[in-house]
């Protein structure tokens, strides 16, 4: 019971004081008094973009591309296994999927463009 309460105390006193350092940092900046928690502005320039973007968008095209085609193979071979007519769904979706994939891959690449322009 002891610990139970004292946790409950330390985090209650330590958001407490939290909020109010949050208050006495907004109070500060606007009475222009110089703030001890100031962080450093970071400026960004127009037009630039970091890797962690390119990460994204390479994983994006990655998935958009790899996921239908992969997701109409494994569905048509469960439909060929289920009716017993083997080759035939899994090539229509197969193709459907390839399809679908370069369909999302222009849509993707025409999206960057439009973006960047």
């Amino acid at each position: 019971m002891f610990l139970k309460k004292f946790t409950i105390d330390a985090a209650y006193n330590f958001l407490y004081n939290y909020h109010r350092r949050v208050e006495d940092v907004k109070r500060n900046q606007n009475e222009g008094i110089p703030v001890p928690y100031r962080t450093k502005k970071v400026y960004k320039t127009k037009g630039t973009v970091n890797s962690w973007y390119y990460f994204g968008l390479a994983g994006q095209i990655g998935f958009s591309i790899a996921l239908p085609i992969a997701g109409g193979a494994v569905i048509g071979s469960y439909i060929d296994e289920r009716f017993g007519s083997y080759p035939r769904y899994t090539i229509v979706l197969l193709f459907a999927g390839i399809i679908l994939s370069m369909i999302n891959f222009v849509v993707i690449v025409h999206s960057i463009i439009k973006r960047k322009n």
